[in-house]
């Protein structure tokens, strides 16, 4: 039940930034297409496992975590990801994790982060992030880049008042198989 309620949510949001012009001007979900999850040139199945490898630019936070593959071969196929099993900050330190990404046949991305993706950079500054939008190319590795606005959390305990109320910050996720290499992604005809 909490998976189809993470892709109504995710097909919503996908919707909504659709008419408020987020992550691209162009369609975000073409549904006349179904994007396809490979591992060296295999088809990924449903429930499949994958790897997952987070960098978040700022702070120079790497995170690790299995996951499966939902669904694929859908217009919109979505990534549920585990508890991180490595992380690591140069500067400052990195709790919660990218719950979901769902990846649509046309290019964009969206990362739920669950329950916060929280960031503490050296001053110490807190942000927690949300929503993550952004893109990856289609017919090339499964690396993909998104973006958020973070919130400052300055009534948190440790948090300087002195801390910018927002922090704008990208990430790189890639999404690999069981062989560790990158998973690559192409179109298929997709029909209802």
């Amino acid at each position: 039940m909490k998976t189809r309620n993470v892709m109504v949510t995710l097909v919503v949001s996908l919707a909504l930034l659709a008419l408020t012009g987020g992550v691209a001007q162009a369609n975000i979900v073409n549904f006349g297409a179904g994007l396809k999850l490979t591992e060296r040139g295999t088809t990924v199945p449903n429930g499949g496992a994958i790897y997952n490898e987070n960098f978040v630019i700022d702070g120079g936070c790497l995170e690790a975590s299995n996951g499966k593959l939902l669904n694929n071969n859908d217009p919109v196929d979505l990534i549920q990801l585990g508890a991180p099993t490595y992380d690591r900050c140069e500067q400052g330190t990195l709790s919660g994790a990218i719950a979901y990404l769902g990846l649509t046949d046309t290019g964009t991305a969206i990362a739920y982060t669950e329950p916060g993706l929280t960031l503490t950079t050296p001053g110490p500054c807190i942000y927690r992030f949300g929503l993550l939008e952004g893109s990856f190319t289609i017919g090339d590795e499964t690396v993909v880049y998104v973006s958020g606005t973070a919130v400052g959390v300055r009534q948190a305990k440790g948090s300087s008042a002195s801390c910018a109320s927002t922090m704008r910050t990208g990430f790189n996720v890639g999404e690999y198989g069981r062989d560790g290499f990158l998973l690559e992604t192409a179109l298929t005809s997709f029909s209802f």
